[in-house]
């Protein structure tokens, strides 16, 4: 029989570039190896190329953390005035506006920016995903099956698995929606997808159970993020049941 463990984990640490502090936090973390992924804010005030590469050189894979609902944005166009607030910055109102052509294509044409600003880092790029989880908004998914197109980018996150949120009614139809990302708009996901504070509070077990490849999300260096998310990440580290990888598994 085969000793091979039965659950790949990706642990992807968010936000890479919104403080000094979550980027030293996430260099800290891939040093004590616990996070194996992150993902790169193009639109955010502390992009550092340095630390984009030392995490790069430490084996971890960086994707993009396309923005819109946080700092001002690296484009002009007037089609995302929508979004924004009186002082040009981002609102946190995508969920609630109306997707008309001209919005859809200036929100397009930003977080196209916002790859070219995280590809300048010098690093590869590994996948998509997005500030609030933005791109499971429905008329978002064709902004993304666009972006796949024109950067090749082809690996996205999922819709969250949590157990505990949503019940089974939405665990189906969050399940139909990682159907829809993999079979109308052409990209690979992982089969779960979970968030550490969770484990923090309930235990990697839930994780155990899963099949396939699970990414779980976490925010080293966030004011929120507590000990016991730090000791869920330890424990998935060593679980004998597990092994930790990066996003080009997917």
């Amino acid at each position: 029989m085969s000793s091979e463990p039965a659950v790949q984990v990706i642990v992807n640490a968010d936000d890479l570039g919104i403080s000094a502090e979550v980027n030293e936090a996430m260099i800290e973390w891939a040093r004590a190896g616990i996070v194996t992924s992150v993902s790169a804010m193009g639109a955010a005030p502390c992009q550092d190329p340095a630390a984009a590469q030392e995490l790069h050189a430490l084996g971890v894979s960086i994707g993009v953390h396309c923005n819109l609902s946080q700092f001002e944005p690296l484009t002009d166009a007037v089609g995302l005035q929508p979004l924004l607030k009186p002082d040009g910055s981002f609102d946190s109102v995508v969920r609630s506006v109306k997707p008309t052509a001209s919005l859809r294509r200036a929100v397009e044409i930003e977080l196209l920016a916002q790859i070219e600003a995280v590809r300048r880092l010098g690093v590869p790029i590994s996948h998509l995903d997005s500030h609030h989880h933005d791109h499971h908004i429905p008329w978002m998914m064709r902004v993304y099956r666009n972006l796949r197109k024109t950067t090749g980018i082809r690996r996205v996150r999922g819709p969250l698995s949590n157990s505990e949120i949503g019940g089974a009614r939405q665990q189906f139809v969050r399940a139909r929606a990682r159907d829809a990302q993999r079979y109308l708009f052409g990209f690979s996901t992982p089969d779960q997808f979970v968030d550490l504070a969770y484990l923090g509070r309930t235990g990697i077990d839930e994780v155990r159970s899963m099949s396939g490849v699970v990414e779980v999300m976490t925010h080293p260096g966030a004011a929120s993020t507590g000990e016991a998310e730090r000791e869920a990440g330890e424990a998935l580290r060593d679980a004998p049941w597990a092994r930790l990888v990066d996003y080009t598994v997917v």
